[in-house]
């Protein structure tokens, strides 16, 4: 186990490396993909997911075509308080909530409710989080939480997620685990 900058010093050389399974797709959007500098390059990866708008117009038109998503959370009880654990995050991020962090939003917010993360002991493992998402919310929202986050990605997709959970968790500590035989037992 490597943990915090030597784990990301690690994984940035590993992205040069042919990666096995990769779909077409991530072929393709992740072309030309480094992370050089702390910032990220390439096809499918414009600095700052999540870009701040430009004009007060374009924020109403944002907000406007979130609302159904917002009715939708409103359902549940945590829906408010982990919305405002997502504006934290995209402050930490420096950008604005996408439509997506909202989806990310109503989505914890049921699980809260009907299963209860808040509890669990047991590893939450996330495969596939989206420049680290729902990893930053749970891990921002349920600060107490004693259940550790795992996050499982190709591992282009694995620096973009550590990257966004370093930028939306101040002082987190976080481990590159290459063999996950120990936690999971004879399943892989």
């Amino acid at each position: 186990m490597i943990l915090n900058s030597s784990a990301l010093e690690k994984l940035t050389i590993e992205c040069g490396e042919t990666e096995n399974g990769k779909s077409s797709h991530w072929a393709e959007f992740l072309k030309g993909f480094e992370y050089k500098d702390g910032k990220f390059l390439g096809k499918g990866l414009p600095e700052g997911e999540g870009r701040n708008r430009k004009t007060v117009i374009h924020d109403l038109i944002h907000y406007l075509l979130q609302t159904p998503f917002r009715f939708q959370g409103a359902k549940f009880k945590e829906f408010k308080k982990i919305l405002k654990t997502a504006k934290l995050c995209h402050k930490y991020r420096n950008n604005k909530i996408p439509l997506g962090t909202l989806r990310q939003v109503v989505a914890l917010a049921f699980l809260e409710e009907k299963i209860k993360i808040s509890k669990f002991i047991e590893p939450i493992v996330i495969i596939g989080d989206g420049f680290g998402l729902m990893a930053s919310l749970i891990l921002n929202h349920f600060f107490d939480l004693k259940a550790k986050v795992i996050l499982i990605n190709l591992t282009q997709n694995l620096l973009i997620d550590w990257v966004y959970v370093q930028k939306s968790v101040p002082n987190i500590n976080m481990a590159l685990v290459k063999k996950v035989f120990k936690l999971f037992g004879d399943f892989f």
